[in-house]
């Protein structure tokens, strides 16, 4: 059993290092277009990226978020890659929770689904 959860350990490292990855293509568009406010950006107009099936984002309210629906384990290891980010949370409700449960007081948008571990920039 202990390969089957290796496996799983760097599935999940996987899906959280493109959820970086793709938070700082966004990041560079956004400084590259200064102008471009709330307007989200699609896959086809980050240099260089290739669209990863459930992965998302929006900008919205001056924020970017980038999400994925939630599974066992994504979020601890999206804490890991963020280096403990204060910025990472599961939905409940169109807010965005803490990894102990907490109310970060942050209401995402509402293209977010319930259950969605989070990233915002």
């Amino acid at each position: 059993m202990q390969h089957g959860g290796q496996l799983q350990d760097q599935t999940l490292s996987l899906r959280a290092t493109q959820m970086v990855r793709y938070m700082n293509r966004i990041n560079d568009w956004r400084y590259q277009n200064p102008g471009a406010g709330d307007i989200s950006v699609s896959d086809s107009q980050l240099t260089g990226w290739k669209t990863v099936a459930g992965l998302n984002s929006v900008i919205a309210g001056g924020r970017t978020y980038v999400w994925r629906a939630g599974e066992p384990g994504l979020m601890s290891a999206l804490l890991t890659q963020t280096r403990q980010s204060a910025l990472v949370g599961r939905v409940s409700a169109r807010r965005l929770l803490d990894s102990s449960g907490t109310d970060m007081q942050l209401t995402v948008p509402a293209a977010i689904p319930d259950g969605s571990v989070v990233w915002v920039n």
